[in-house]
């Protein structure tokens, strides 16, 4: 596997290594630098013994007019165009490296090769990575969730003929092959668990500002509050773990019996593992005074000090099923999955909420 960012950006004669607006092709750098096309051509083949002097100015027209070498066409006539992308915001769970295990799985089935780049959620890195990859020939990009708008991405590699596949994108555009995990569908699994349980009534804890805003949270809580239902079962949206600094579950406890959550439902397992430390410290038991379940797992609810019940994402699935994706769309087949694939979580039931409770 290929190391992030693995491909040099065009540098300016200054070597500032800023990338201009994409545009021209190999005969306006010719023109622009005082050049023959040919000797545009040597320098991108890295020919030898060609004057510095000349070798500046053709850096500075590229660097200029945002040229990128388009690739694609000449290798997939060649043959070797064998690479694909896998464009990510960092691996710093798991889950990231299931998909990316997963990925290179079906890719090695395939004969590809893949690239792992990762932009750390910075929107011009991000850009950078991209007009690289447009210009260095992969096949396609499956393409996790972006930190500039997907529009723009989606725009800059198809311009260059680059298949691509969306991965974790909340709200896919139409048209666009994407592959994601059933969020609303995980959390009725929690929902499902905490009421078979016995559970009465559950508070929904997001360590998010506002009023759970990002939608994957959303659609959790959706799920668990339609498996609960109205009538039986009450759902708590709790404050902000990030604002109350994890007295939430003081809180909570505070309240009289009748009115006393006996089950919180995490947004994810770093939410839960906040929780857990906040009822060892008030000498709350857990699962027989509360029970504890995390909506996502990022890879820390198993070693949890006590084990955490969690959904679990199909991670290496994604990645594979992205990749399966790509390849039928880097090919041009028809209906080469142009809509959005979800796959839904499994719920692991550990120690956390394990104990069967008599409702009050």
């Amino acid at each position: 596997m290929a190391p992030a960012d693995p491909f040099p950006l065009p540098r300016t004669a200054s070597g500032s290594g800023r990338t201009a607006r994409s545009g021209g092709d190999i005969r306006d750098v010719a023109a622009r630098a005082g050049v023959s096309v040919s000797t545009v051509s040597n320098y991108l083949n890295q020919a030898p013994n060609m004057a510095p002097e000349r070798r500046s100015r053709i850096a500075a027209a590229i660097a200029d007019l945002g040229y990128v070498r388009h690739e694609p066409a000449r290798r997939l006539r060649a043959g070797s165009s064998r690479v694909l992308a896998v464009v990510v915001g960092g691996l710093g769970t798991s889950a990231s490296a299931g998909v990316l295990r997963g990925a290179e799985s079906a890719a090695q089935s395939a004969g590809f090769l893949v690239n792992l780049c990762t932009s750390g959620g910075d929107a011009e890195r991000e850009r950078r990575i991209l007009r690289v990859l447009a210009g260095q020939g992969v096949s396609g990009v499956l393409l996790g969730p972006t930190a500039s708008p997907v529009q723009e991405a989606l725009a800059l590699l198809r311009r260059h003929g680059v298949a691509v596949v969306l991965l974790d994108e909340t709200d896919p555009p139409a048209g666009t092959p994407s592959v994601s995990v059933d969020d609303e569908h995980g959390g009725r699994c929690v929902g499902r668990h905490l009421r078979e349980a016995g559970h009465r009534l559950v508070a929904f804890v997001a360590a998010v500002p506002g009023p759970f805003p990002a939608v994957p949270v959303q659609r959790r809580l959706r799920g668990v509050r339609a498996e609960l239902g109205d009538r039986e079962l009450e759902v708590v949206a709790a404050h902000p773990l990030e604002a109350a600094g994890g007295g939430v579950v003081a809180e909570l406890l505070r309240r009289p019996p009748r009115r006393r959550p006996t089950a919180l439902a995490c947004a994810d397992d770093r939410t839960a593992l906040r929780v857990l430390q906040e009822c060892a410290r008030l000498g709350v038991r857990v699962p027989a005074d509360l029970a504890v379940v995390a909506c996502d797992d990022t890879g820390s609810a198993a070693s949890a000090a006590v084990p955490l019940t969690a959904l679990v994402r199909p991670s290496a699935a994604l990645g594979g099923l992205g990749v399966q994706l790509l390849l039928r769309a880097a090919a041009g087949e028809e209906g080469g999955g142009a809509d959005a694939t979800l796959l839904p979580p499994r719920l692991v039931v550990r120690a956390s909420s394990a104990a069967q409770r008599v409702p009050r």
